[in-house]
């Protein structure tokens, strides 16, 4: 049709990489009027994820699936590491379930092949683990995965790693034996090559997460490799060890925290300080505030943002150590950072509000913080507004200050 003819006049790849909300309009009227006429994009399209890409492919597999059958397979192996992706193939799903489960089927037989003969299955995991994500009705079992961890080639093995937190997410762990699903996982955790120990870790910290067993039964081997020497593996671990111990109070420790401790001020501080939040009140009797102060001074602005938000919440869990905590918030609303000094500012005013002993001390710092940065005074101005608005009678003895100070 002349309309699609606009694609020879076009680099396609540059639109779907630079478009906007326009370029997208545009695009997604020309697939309402011919969707085949996008058969000739359809590689450009799987190959950059954009916003515009998730939006056509979508509307392309509401209007006409058919369009995206000799790509389909592409398709779902995109859509293993894009959220548009996944999205898009979804409205496809919706439209034409049939296609999908015939790609489905294709891949479970493929898996079993491989199984039998030892051959790499790596895209086959990858696109039941999309199929989990998206349609996980359409997966008829799950045994497969505890096969697939034992498979001698290691990307396959990593690929059945990564679906265990798709299938932890689907409740359908209690059809396959915990401890067997663990005990490969932890093998690959301790002796795996670097990509498979971060899938390892991240898995086991899903499959800690299901029972009070499993939580037992995995934390001490997260934590065991808190020193692994490559950033990503040490990141999984302590996000496992923070989603295990969410889930499960009782396995908080004073040992884990400590050892969690060890790594701050290093590159996966952000992630320790999270870990060292989940753990609430057992955190805050294990440390003493000043190795959470030395944060304070980290190199990177994100980092002590998070060390704010660790110390509000270990605050909570304890009356005796907000004065201090609130002193080192007064630090931080001087930081050369307007994020973490706004981030400060907010904890002055949540202490004020939610903690009685330390309202007199959060509203004098608030006003003391008006005073050196007057423009714009938003935060300051809100939090002290908050705390009026929680006390009785505040409010009119809030503006007789405000008008004292002007």
């Amino acid at each position: 049709p002349e309309h699609l003819s606009v694609f020879d006049q076009i680099d396609v790849t540059q639109v779907i990489a630079n478009g906007n909300s326009a370029t997208t309009a545009h695009l997604l009227t020309l697939v309402d009027l011919d969707p085949t006429g996008f058969r000739p994009v359809l590689g450009p399209l799987l190959t950059e994820d954009s916003a515009v890409s998730g939006a056509v492919l979508g509307a392309i597999g509401t209007r006409d699936p058919g369009v995206l059958k000799p790509v389909f397979s592409d398709f779902v192996e995109q859509a293993f590491d894009s959220v548009r992706f996944r999205w898009a193939l979804t409205r496809t799903i919706d439209s034409e379930p049939a296609l999908f489960r015939r790609h489905i089927a294709n891949s479970i037989w493929t898996l079993q092949r491989a199984l039998d003969e030892g051959e790499p299955a790596a895209a086959a995991v990858r696109s039941l683990t999309v199929a989990l994500a998206v349609a996980p009705t359409l997966v008829p079992e799950y045994g497969w995965v505890v096969r697939v961890l034992e498979h001698p080639d290691a990307e396959t093995r990593r690929a059945a790693a990564e679906a265990i937190p798709e299938i932890v997410a689907c409740r359908k762990t209690d059809c396959i034996d915990r401890q067997v699903l663990r005990e490969p996982l932890i093998r690959e955790l301790n002796g795996g090559k670097y990509p498979n120990r971060a899938s390892a870790a991240k898995a086991l910290g899903y499959i800690g997460t299901t029972d009070g067993e499993s939580a037992a039964g995995t934390l001490p081997h997260l934590t065991a490799r808190l020193p692994d020497k490559e950033l990503s593996v040490r990141t999984a671990i302590l996000d496992g060890i923070k989603r295990i111990v969410t889930e499960y109070p009782e396995t908080r420790s004073a040992s884990t925290v400590e050892r969690v401790a060890a790594l701050l001020g290093g590159r996966t501080t952000s992630s320790a300080l999270e870990a060292i939040e989940a753990h609430g009140a057992t955190a805050i009797a294990t440390l003493d505030l000043d190795v959470l102060a030395v944060v304070l001074g980290h190199d990177d602005e994100k980092c002590r943002h998070q060390t704010v938000e660790t110390l509000l919440s270990l605050g909570a869990c304890s009356p005796s150590d907000r004065g201090d905590i609130l002193t080192l918030f007064c630090w931080a609303r001087y930081d050369t950072s307007a994020t973490v000094r706004q981030a400060a500012v907010q904890a002055i005013g949540v202490a004020g509000r939610q903690w009685p002993a330390t309202r007199p001390a959060a509203v004098e710092a608030l006003f003391d913080y008006l005073r050196h940065y007057p423009d714009p005074p938003d935060p300051a101005a809100d939090a002290l507004a908050a705390i009026a608005e929680s006390v009785p009678g505040a409010p009119a003895a809030l503006a007789e200050r405000l008008r004292q100070e002007d």
